[in-house]
């Protein structure tokens, strides 16, 4: 059984909203409870310590994720983690439940996560691999400015076409329907072949 906690520093940037602080900032745990939260896809446990939101994994259950009811766009998402040794964990962000039907637990989530593992490499070995990459990158980035000195053209005022308008009212007409379902389509291959299809269409009902 692992524990592993976030802090009540989780937040989004939401300057839009009336309970925002000074920094733009809105609380998403108000402390309390777990209003505007909910378990999905596994049998693991959360429950609110001083305040912590602490999770307690359960054997033989999959992966378990309390998620926002509500969701966000563009945010910029803060908080604190404390894991164990062995857990490997992370926060999901972007993410939609599929086989809601099908699947016992009441759909798998699904969508791009920021990895957290306490068992990985130290801070100082991290930040060590970081600037030897920026230092690394810099020998390209010197010998492109040097190449470029030397025989590249003389650099010229550009400016990016006038939108069209109308144009572009077609296509979304025309194709934003569609490349939303082709979107929801989970298989990579169906997603890509479903695009290119709706893409296929728009063109034909264009030309």
């Amino acid at each position: 059984m692992i524990k592993f906690t976030a802090s009540l520093l989780t937040a989004l940037l939401l300057p839009s909203l009336a309970s925002a602080d000074d920094t733009g900032f809105v609380p998403l745990f108000n402390g309390k409870d777990f209003s505007g939260w909910s378990i999905k896809s596994g049998k693991a446990t959360y429950k609110i310590e001083g305040d912590v939101i602490v999770g307690t994994t359960v054997k033989g259950s999959p992966n378990t994720f309390l998620v926002t009811d509500k969701q966000y766009s563009d945010f910029e998402l803060q908080f604190d983690t404390k894991l164990h040794n062995n857990l490997n964990s992370g926060c999901q962000i972007r993410s939609l439940l599929k086989n809601v039907d099908k699947d016992k637990f009441g759909g798998r989530l699904y969508g791009p996560q920021v990895e957290s593992e306490a068992s990985g490499l130290s801070e100082e070995v991290m930040l060590g691999a970081v600037m030897f990459g920026h230092e690394q990158m810099q020998v390209a980035i010197d010998t492109i400015s040097e190449l470029a000195a030397e025989v590249g053209k003389p650099a010229w005022d550009w400016a990016a076409p006038e939108v069209d308008e109308d144009l572009a009212a077609a296509v979304g007409t025309s194709a934003t329907a569609g490349l939303s379902d082709a979107y929801q389509i989970t298989d990579k291959q169906d997603r890509q072949a479903a695009v290119g299809d709706v893409k296929s269409a728009a063109v034909g009902a264009l030309a």
